[in-house]
Order: structure tokens, then C-alpha cells, then sequence
């Protein structure tokens, strides 16, 4: 660094009172031709180091060296000078000790003049320590579940209002629908719970062992509180131990049960924001519920004596900062129960420039008298020097706190549910011969009065610091089986006000809220292995309604807690018009359609329960099927384009008045292994087989019935003979091979003759609708004279063999087997004679005897 001062400043400021050290001035001893001088010729011959100093550490145990606390003497204005303590390159001399340092003066970027000698730093400051203020409350984490909502319009609504499980002092709760949310939980572990409810509206919190019904909102309740806080979900941190009243179920929830809380409002269709706070006593938890930690605050009373003050005398080690030193190592680690003291009460703060500290503490407890206050003094101390290079003596710093723990009164305590309600199956515990018949609810279970404190949630129970609970229960009222209402009287007395003790009435009951149970077993109709979902029965064969016999159901208590005192049945349709009511086991008749059978059961404690069962009263009987007998089935002829003979039977010509006691039918027919039609057809290949025919009928409900016939298909249309056309010639157009007698060439060899014919004058042809298995020519009509002239009337017929085939098995087609066509079929052939004819006679001719030559024709 630059020398800012001129040698007499200098000289003036290195023996100012600024450079004297606390606790003395600086101990100078000049070398003047030390080993540890280094001086050039241009240095003043005056300048030179302090050989040992001694210099007090500031608050952060640390000190920066300047040359004018180590040189002595003159030096150039325009001189470098460097400070080195330790050869760490630094000015900064830190922690108690010896340290070494070095100056060396530079100019012109050389070292000009160097020396060195020692410093002794020492620690002169006490460790700084604040206590905690004086408190009378004590503020602490706590484990807590939360959960949050909020009542809308789409919630589901009940009635509380028409129930007396709800119903509290005053004013009591009105009729009308609220809306309301539940949350089903299960817990990890036995244990004592309190939830505590808080909205911008008066609320309701209930709890239910089991399921809530809202139709029957009194069953499986174990509790309820119609108060609950009113403030923001924020105001847990600080207010949640003071607020009451609020559900405290110090009956001992089970992990192997699950629970209902059911969050609504005390007046109607309120909805808004709400949140559910929930501790435990000691490690229970809601399963899949988060959990968070907040701040709690408290006022102090007797009950957090024990909790908050402390038995005998603690140390404890810190670091110069206040941190706790936690290594398992340290000898001086903090206790666990003297943390939970300071986590309520408050840790001291404490701080040293240079080293760890001891923190020590104690209590003085003094009580003002068995109605006055207790006063806790609490004596802090801290030394330093802990595991320090700072030589001894120690420097302690000391404070004291002092704690008020007020003894409490009647306002501190928090009265159980002014109603309880307890469902009469419900495994609650007893209390045996105290205040009242061995069996009454246990206020564990019905609710006890209790203080909230800085620690904890305590139960009232007899005696606690200046107050005395005690109870009593009046005689039983007894409401029906199973359920009765009885008076529990708290006394409570203030030893230290006893003009102010009062009685707190608490109305119990135990009650049957539960309904019968009712089971109508449904046939497995479809035989699938499933339960069906309604019942069914069916009209009578003889008319369209049934004669239902009412099944009867099942009953029984739903709790085991009374009996069974009635029931009954009503019958709506699909349209929820009234049908019938009556008794189970009776007999109504219903038309077809829907039905609704609403099973109601009351038990001898008035609770009833209703189930709703489908019926279908269904036609499940068969329609009539009635065929006709002896059906004659003709193929229709075929079309002269040689179309195939068909004949088709319709279903409603196979019915012969097939009907339905329910209402009109619908028909189908078919033959034997084919789908049904609105008509069968016969053919041709059909004819003289026996063929069954069966005919369908089904009624409006589905169900069907059949009939059947059997029907021999016939032909009896005869064959169509077409003859060919009618033929004219001259006799002399007839071929030489054209027999002179026809008569005797047919009875010669008829088909022999009927082929040639064919051959001269063409074939006779046929139809038929299913087929011509012949043509037939008959014996013809001759009228020809001895010239050769005059007509043939060929004659002919189509045959179709008979389904009756060759009936008397003689190998050949006769004809009483064969079906005739009896159309006229004929041709006539017309032979004319000839007139134009020359007769040539021969030429006159002579000759030789021996060798005549003849004359030919045309000569």
C-alpha cells in the first residue's frame, strides 16, 4: 500500500490514543539492527518493526494489520508496503494465538526495505446471550391431517333437522335439505383423535362407523358436533388448540374398520369453503391422508408444568453461531427432552466472535400458592473458549426467563357434544359401576370434557389441578328394544373459584337407527349361473293376466338390536301408478307390462327399510298352432316357353285358425331343414313324395308354437301335344320308297313306319309343366284310293309317366300308367294326283329276226 502519511503524521498518529489496544497500549520494542531488518541505503536509518505486539480480536475473531501498528520510524511518501501475516498473503489475522507477520516496503517494483516480528492476538469479547422472552403460552409443531372442501350445489342434500342425532341445545336444528360431502377413511393404529372443523358458516361434523346413509342419517353415528370454528382454513397455525367446542373421540378408533366423516351446514343450502383439522394423541394417522406440520400455540396451565420445566441442570455445546452441535460424538450433544422443553418455550440466542460455546441451564420453580400462578425462572449461561486455540480464562455471558403457567378455570374446558348418539350394535366400551347401570356408554366413547393445552388434548377425568369433574347418569328411558335415552349430569368445581362451579347436562342415547333387512330371492330364470334382475311370471293359458302369488321376503333385524313388527308390498307400474298393496304371500292379478314391488319392513323401534324389486309380467304361453289337414297340392302348368311347373303353399293356407289368448299372431311355414318363409314351394322333382310342412305361429310375446302336415305334391295337368304342320303333295313328290299300301306298312312295323313318316313330314313335339317323357303316334286315319291319292290324318299324344312308374312292373310304359295329353293333335297330309301326263308310243321299226333292234322310249 501507498504511505498516506508524512513522517511527522505518522510519527504523531503511531503514538495516538486510536493505536492503544484494548485493555493497554502497544508494547513496542525497536530493533534497530535486527537479523530481521533489511534496509537499503535509501531508507530513513530510524525505520524499523515492532518486534511483539499484543492486539485484541474484534467480533468476527479476526484483525487487519496495518503498517502503522507495526513499523517505527520514517519512510518515502511514495512507498508500497505490504503486510503478510502468517506468509498467507493476507492482511487479516484471524483467531486467538501467536501470529507471525512481515512488511516489506517496495519502490520501483523492488523491495526496499523488509522486516518481520510477531503479533498476540487474544480474544477479549464475551459470548453474546439473549434469553427467551417471559411467556405464559408455549408455541410448538404439531403433526396434523387437514382436509378441505367446499358445499356446492352439486352436492347431494339431506334432512338433519327431522333427526334427533342432531339436534343440540339450542336453537335446535331446523327442517330443510343441506348439502353436504363425505370422506370414507381407515386409520394406521389404535388411538385418540380430535378433529376440529372450521368454515365461513356454522357447520356440521359427524363421524359414522361404517357407512352413512343419508335416508337414515342417525345409523352407524359414533359422534357429532353442530359448533364448529368459524375463521379462515390459515387460522389453523395458531387458534386450532384454543377453538371449541369440537369432536375429541377418545374411544379408540380400529385399523380394521373404516369410518365416515360427513361435513354439512346448520342452515339450509348453505355451501361455502370448510376444512377438517384432525391430530392424534400419540402416532395414529388417516391413511392416504397427507400430513403437515403447524404451529401451535397455547396457553401455559399446571397440566404443562411437568411438560415444560426442567428436573435438574443441562449443558449443551454450540457452535460460535448458536447451531447446536448434533454429532453423536459430542460429549456435550444436546438432550432430546431438553429440545422438547425449548421447542415449546423458546431456545436462547447465542453468539461468540471466536469459538463454540457451553450453554448451561436450570429452573427455579416457585408456585404463588395452590391458586396462584407457578413461576418458572430460568437461569441461561454461556461460556466460550470450547474446543478453542484461546487460552483461559473463559468469558461468560448470563440471562434469565421466566415462565407463568396459570392454574386453568371453567373456560378452559371444552364440554362433550351436548347429544350422543350411539347406534346400539356399535362395539362401544362401558363403564362399569361408575355413575350409573354397568352397561352405559363409557365417556370415551360418548365424549369426555377436556382441557387443551400447550402438550396435549387431556381428558377431564376426576381431578386435574384445581378442577374436579365427576358424573352421574340418570335412569334409563327406554324407547323400544334395544334403544333407550338416558341423562349424564357433569359436575364440575373450581377449587380455586367453587362459586362458579357449574352442572353440564349431556343427553345420551342409545339407539336402534338401523332398518330391517330385506332379501327376495330371484330365480336364476335364464339358467346362466347369474342372479336375474327382476322377477318374472306369466299370464294364464285361458286369459291375458297373471295370477301372481307376492313372494315373501327375507326379513330380518338390520342391527340384531329389536325384532320385526310389520311389513308390506306395493305394486306400481312402469309409469309409478299405484297398483295394489298388501301383504307378502298374497295373490293379485296384473295385466302384462313392468312392475315395480316396493318391499317395506318396520322393526318394533319404528325404523324401516324399503327395497325396490322389478317384476315382468310377461305372456309366457304358447299360442295355438292348428293346421290344416289333407292338403292336395297341384303343380301349376308350365308356360309355352317351356317354364317348370311350381306350386308354392302360403303359411296363412296351412293355418286353420291358429290364435293367442294375448292378441293377434304372426304365421311362417317351411318345409323340413329349411329357414322359416311367409311360403313354401313344391316342384317338380317334389311329385308323389310325402313331405312334411310345418307351420309357426308366434304371438306378440315371442313365444311359439307349431304345427305340421304332410302333402303328396301332384301333377294333374296333362301334357300339351303340338302335331307338326299339315303337309301337300302330289303323289308324284312321294319317294319310290314311299310304301304303296300305309294300312299294311303300319301294321308291319308301326314304329318303323311312324320314324319314316316323321322323316317325310316332320315330328310331333310336346309341353308339359314338369316333363313329357314320350310322344305317342297313333294308328292314323288313312283315306287313300288304289291311285295313290287322297289324305293321312297322322294322329298324336304327349304322355308323362304317372308317379306310380311301371306299375305293373312289365318293363314297358302302358298306357294307364302314364298321363295323356287330351289336346287334338293331328296332321294332315294331302297326296293329289297328277293330269298332266304324255303318252309316247314307240317308232314303227322292221328288222332282222335274228338281231332286233327295238326301238327306247323316246324314240
Amino acid at each position: 500500500m501507498k504511505n498516506p502519511w508524512m513522517q511527522e503524521q505518522w510519527r504523531s498518529t503511531f503514538r495516538s490514543p486510536a493505536n492503544q489496544l484494548a485493555g493497554g497500549f502497544l508494547f513496542i520494542l525497536l530493533y534497530c539492527c535486527a537479523p530481521g531488518l533489511l534496509r537499503a541505503a535509501s531508507m530513513p536509518p530510524d525505520l524499523s518493526c515492532l518486534a511483539n505486539i499484543n492486539i485484541t480480536l474484534d467480533g468476527t475473531c479476526s484483525r487487519t494489520i496495518t503498517p502503522s501498528m507495526v513499523l517505527a520510524g520514517t519512510y518515502p511518501i511514495s512507498s508500497e508496503i505490504v503486510v503478510d501475516i502468517d506468509n498467507n498473503g493476507t492482511d487479516v489475522l484471524t483467531g486467538c494465538g501467536n501470529h507471525t507477520y512481515t512488511i516489506n516496503i517496495i519502490e520501483a517494483g523492488l523491495v526496499v526495505f523488509s522486516c518481520w516480528g510477531e503479533i498476540n492476538a487474544e480474544d477479549k469479547t464475551a459470548p453474546s446471550l439473549i434469553c427467551p422472552p417471559a411467556t405464559s403460552d408455549a408455541t410448538q409443531l404439531e403433526d396434523m391431517q387437514q382436509l378441505n372442501g367446499t358445499l356446492s350445489t352439486d352436492d347431494a342434500t339431506f334432512n338433519p333437522g327431522f333427526y334427533s342425532c342432531y339436534q343440540e341445545v339450542a336453537p335446535p336444528l331446523s327442517a330443510g335439505l343441506r348439502y353436504y360431502d363425505t370422506y370414507t377413511f381407515s386409520i394406521n393404529t389404535a388411538d385418540v383423535f380430535t378433529f376440529i372443523g372450521v368454515s365461513k358458516f356454522d357447520g356440521l361434523l359427524s363421524i359414522y362407523q361404517g357407512d352413512f346413509f343419508p335416508e337414515d342419517p342417525c345409523r352407524n353415528m359414533i359422534a357429532q358436533s353442530d359448533e364448529t370454528f368459524l375463521g379462515r382454513l390459515s387460522d389453523f397455525d395458531s387458534v386450532i388448540p384454543m377453538m371449541a367446542p369440537s369432536l375429541r373421540l377418545s374411544l379408540g378408533l380400529h385399523p380394521e374398520q373404516f369410518y365416515t366423516i360427513v361435513y354439512s351446514c346448520r342452515e339450509p343450502v348453505t355451501t361455502g369453503d370448510y376444512g377438517i383439522a384432525i391430530f392424534s394423541d400419540v402416532a395414529g394417522r388417516i391413511l392416504d391422508l397427507s400430513k403437515s406440520q403447524v404451529l401451535i400455540t397455547a396457553e401455559l396451565v399446571c397440566l404443562d408444568i411437568e411438560t415444560i420445566s426442567l428436573t435438574h441442570q443441562y449443558s449443551y455445546s454450540v457452535e460460535a453461531d448458536g447451531t447446536l452441535m448434533l454429532a453423536y460424538s459430542e460429549p456435550y450433544r444436546i438432550p432430546q427432552d431438553l429440545r422438547n422443553v425449548f421447542n415449546l418455550t423458546g431456545y436462547p440466542q447465542v453468539h461468540d466472535n471466536c469459538s463454540a460455546m457451553i450453554v448451561t441451564v436450570y429452573d427455579e420453580l416457585e408456585e404463588e400458592g395452590d391458586c396462584g400462578d407457578w413461576i418458572i425462572t430460568r437461569h441461561f449461561s454461556v461460556r466460550d473458549r470450547y474446543q478453542s486455540d484461546c487460552p483461559p480464562p473463559a468469558l461468560i455471558s448470563s440471562c434469565t426467563q421466566v415462565i407463568r403457567v396459570r392454574k386453568p378455570n371453567l373456560g378452559d374446558i371444552v364440554f362433550p357434544p351436548f347429544t350422543s348418539i350411539i347406534e346400539c350394535d356399535e362395539d362401544f366400551p362401558t363403564d362399569g359401576i361408575q355413575g350409573g347401570p354397568e352397561d352405559n356408554p363409557a365417556p370415551g366413547f360418548s365424549g369426555f370434557p377436556y382441557l387443551a393445552t400447550a402438550g396435549n388434548f387431556y381428558d377431564l377425568n376426576q381431578s386435574v389441578c384445581n378442577l374436579g369433574a365427576s358424573y352421574s347418569d340418570e335412569p334409563r328411558i327406554q324407547v323400544c328394544p334395544g334403544s333407550y335415552y338416558f341423562r349424564r349430569e357433569w359436575n364440575f368445581i373450581d377449587w380455586c373459584d367453587p362459586g362458579n362451579s357449574l352442572t353440564y347436562n349431556q343427553i345420551i342415547r342409545v339407539g336402534d337407527f338401523t332398518g330391517p333387512t330385506i332379501i327376495v330371492s330371484i330365480p336364476d330364470y335364464d339358467q346362466n349361473g347369474l342372479p336375474d334382475n327382476q322377477l318374472q311370471t306369466s299370464t294364464s293359458p285361458f286369459s291375458c293376466e297373471a295370477l301372481f302369488n307376492v313372494p315373501v321376503p327375507l326379513l330380518a333385524d338390520g342391527n340384531g338390536c329389536s325384532d320385526i313388527a310389520s311389513s308390506a308390498v306395493t305394486i306400481t307400474d312402469e309409469n309409478q301408478a299405484f297398483v295394489w298393496e298388501g301383504l307378502p304371500g298374497d295373490r293379485v292379478i296384473l295385466p302384462r307390462g313392468h312392475f315395480s314391488l316396493r318391499y317395506c319392513a318396520t322393526d318394533s323401534c319404528a325404523n324401516t327399510s324399503c327395497i325396490l324389486v322389478a317384476l315382468l309380467v310377461r305372456d309366457a304361453i304358447a299360442p295355438t298352432a292348428a293346421c290344416k289337414d289333407e292338403l292336395l297340392i297341384s303343380l301349376s302348368g308350365a308356360d309355352n316357353e317351356g317354364g317348370t311347373g311350381v306350386a308354392q303353399l302360403a303359411a296363412q293356407a296351412l293355418d286353420e285358425g291358429s290364435s293367442d289368448h294375448c292378441g293377434a299372431v304372426t304365421l311362417a311355414i317351411r318345409r323340413e331343414d329349411t329357414t322359416w318363409l311367409d311360403t313354401v314351394e313344391f316342384t317338380c322333382s317334389d311329385i308323389g313324395d310325402t313331405i312334411t310342412v310345418f307351420l309357426q305361429v308366434i304371438d306378440e310375446s315371442l313365444n311359439r308354437n307349431t304345427c305340421w302336415v304332410q302333402v303328396v305334391p301332384e301333377d294333374k295337368l296333362n301334357p300339351f301335344c303340338y302335331a307338326p304342320e299339315n303337309r301337300s303333295l302330289t303323289c308324284a313328290a312321294l319317294p319310290l320308297t314311299f310304301p304303296g299300301d300305309l294300312t299294311q306298312a303300319y301294321a308291319d312295323d308301326f314304329a318303323a313306319t311312324s320314324a319314316m313318316m316323321n322323316l317325310l313330314f316332320g315330328d310331333a313335339t310336346g309341353t308339359d309343366n314338369c316333363a313329357v317323357d314320350t310322344i305317342v303316334e297313333r294308328t292314323p286315319n288313312l283315306a287313300v284310293n288304289e291311285c295313290g291319292w287322297g289324305t293321312i290324318t297322322r294322329r298324336f299324344e304327349a304322355w308323362q309317366i304317372r308317379p306310380e312308374g311301371d306299375v305293373n312292373d312289365n318293363g314297358r310304359i302302358d298306357l294307364n300308367e302314364v298321363f295323356r295329353s287330351t289336346n287334338s293333335c293331328s296332321q294332315l297330309i294331302t297326296i293329289t294326283e297328277v293330269h298332266d301326263f304324255v303318252i309316247a308310243f314307240p317308232q314303227d321299226a322292221s328288222a332282222d329276226c335274228s338281231d332286233p333292234q327295238l326301238p327306247n322310249r323316246d324314240g
